[in-house]
């Protein structure tokens, strides 16, 4: 478990906004699979990683060579809509083998604490890893809007923190993907995140 006495460093109106609009677009893509509109909002998440230091330029060049929406649509529904050989979207499984366990319940928490609302007519659980990046985008937006008193930012950054301790687990996951051989289209989108929240948060 991560110390509460956390500090959230580097915070600024550019990176909030860029961290804010990556991490919904990664939420997009991961509870919807790429379309044609969410396909746009990643091409920005990608360019502004890269442009952020949080996607090395090799790495860069060749998910751009991927950019093809069919071919990642029949990616994602390979990896992860085929039953049993697909790969699992949950915390939950990926942390006890089961669906709708402790993971779900603390995600679903910090949803309520951040008056979110999941709009998703397929009732995933909460911790779907596309519920997790909305939670984290959407509280790096209440961060950066003015107004806030301390009290609520305080209050805020501990749902930004708990939200990204969410994240610990998908590291498995990239490496999952990876070992498939079938693009790296959504290991680096996995990636991309992990690395910005290495950059948002720091252990005091």
């Amino acid at each position: 478990m991560m110390s509460k006495k956390r500090i959230f460093c580097g915070f600024n109106d550019s990176l909030a906004k860029s961290s804010e609009l990556i991490f919904k677009t990664l939420g997009l893509v991961f509870l919807h699979g790429p379309n044609a509109e969410n396909l746009k909002l990643a091409a920005f998440a990608i360019d502004s990683s890269y442009e952020l230091g949080c996607l090395p330029e090799a790495e860069y060049n060749e998910v751009k060579k991927e950019w093809e929406l069919e071919n990642l649509r029949r990616i994602y529904g390979s990896l992860f809509c085929l039953g049993t050989s697909s790969l699992s979207l949950y915390e939950s499984v990926w942390k006890t083998g089961l669906a709708m366990q402790q993971s779900r319940d603390e995600v679903r928490s910090l949803m309520h604490k951040a008056e979110l609302i999941p709009n998703n007519p397929s009732n995933e659980p909460e911790d779907h890893l596309g519920y997790i990046y909305f939670l984290i985008g959407s509280t790096l937006e209440k961060l950066a809007a003015k107004g806030a008193s301390e009290k609520q930012k305080e209050q805020t950054l501990i749902i930004l923190q708990d939200g990204l301790s969410h994240l610990s687990w998908t590291e498995k996951l990239s490496s999952a993907i990876s070992s498939r051989n079938i693009g790296t289209f959504y290991p680096t989108l996995i990636n991309i995140a992990n690395r910005l929240s290495k950059t948002l948060l720091k252990n005091n």
